[in-house]
């Protein structure tokens, strides 16, 4: 089966607002995790995307070295740097089938940090900066109505599946490692795909993504009623690292996604740092994505540097602009974001 994408010049959208309804939207993993055989040949439910005979391989990006931003560095005496990329925009109306639905897979599951760099953190660093916001509690104010769940996304070949959902006014939309699905409130699937490249195609393979596309997160803004993802890529043989945003055009996820895929290979010294663990956060000015930052291969250096923070102004995703963001490394501890 063969796809094609074509380019479509956006057009200016109002930017609306809405109410957040909270749903439920679960996953039915297989009651047991085994190899099987159908008919003496693999059975494909068995067989993860990475398995070569008994070996687990980690994909290639396939991408032309020489076409590859430098890594990004921060000038002597600035604390912050800026960035920017053209949106890549693609009608989900013309994935086909709509729907890629599979059954549960029975193989062996992987953990993604099986195949990416070796990486490890000192995890007594104190958490900087200090947290000076207030606490939470929690009140006897009912805030959502309970409804009956329904079944999300199943069993993929990953672990842990790292689920997110994004409720929106109609709609939900649900991450794994590494798919994506939309529903109707009522529980109506609507749209389903693999993220990276083993898709046919897969949600972000029309950007560019390889076969790697991990951790997974969505949002719905109800600021200006999008529905927003994120996942990284990183290839180790390759010296890559990205993260990628998705943004739906209006509050439907059906339809026109503007796609970014920004460079997040950041050069240290002699060392090369890439981005795992992502927080994904938003509030009225613009959605902001942590991570922690580890070393590749090579150079000297520290093995862990600290978290990243990029926050993105989302003004020009509104429309299908390019966007922009400014990056800032933070010692210490893991660093995270989330919805304001």
């Amino acid at each position: 089966m063969s796809h094609r994408f074509v380019r479509i010049r956006p057009s200016n959208v109002a930017a609306t607002l809405a109410t957040v309804l909270l749903t439920a939207c679960v996953s039915n993993p297989p009651a047991a995790i085994q190899t099987s055989e159908v008919a003496g040949n693999a059975d494909p439910a068995a067989m993860h995307p990475f398995q070569r005979g008994d070996d687990f391989v980690a994909p290639r990006s396939g991408r032309d070295p020489a076409t590859l931003p430098p890594p990004i560095r921060f000038m002597e005496g600035r604390t912050t740097t800026s960035g920017s990329t053209e949106a890549f925009i693609v009608d989900s109306r013309r994935f086909d089938p709509q729907i890629e639905a599979r059954p549960p897979f029975r193989g062996p599951l992987i953990r993604p940090a099986s195949v990416l760099p070796k990486h490890t953190r000192d995890k007594t660093l104190a958490r900087t900066p200090r947290n000076d916001l207030v606490a939470g509690g929690i009140t006897d104010r009912a805030r959502a109505t309970p409804m009956a769940a329904f079944p999300g996304i199943v069993q993929t070949p990953w672990r842990p599946p790292d689920p997110s959902i994004a409720v929106g006014t109609d709609h939900v939309v649900q991450t794994v490692n590494m798919e994506i699905a939309w529903y109707a409130k009522d529980g109506t699937p609507q749209f389903q795909q693999r993220l990276d490249a083993s898709g046919d195609p897969g949600f972000l393979e029309d950007i560019g993504a390889g076969g790697f596309t991990f951790d997974p997160k969505c949002f719905h803004d109800p600021y200006i009623d999008r529905y927003v993802m994120v996942a990284l890529e990183v290839y180790r043989d390759d010296r890559e690292a990205w993260i990628t945003i998705a943004v739906s055009d209006d509050g439907d996820p059906n339809g026109l996604w503007y796609k970014y895929r920004t460079w997040a290979l950041v050069a240290s010294g002699d060392r090369d740092y890439w981005v795992d663990f992502p927080g994904f956060g938003y509030d009225e000015r613009g959605w902001y994505v942590t991570g922690n930052l580890f070393a590749l291969e090579g150079g000297d250096g520290p093995g862990f540097l600290g978290s990243i923070v990029r926050s993105i102004d989302k003004t020009g995703p509104l429309t299908g602009e390019p966007v922009t963001w400014t990056d800032r490394v933070v010692g210490g501890g893991s660093y995270q974001v989330s919805h304001a």
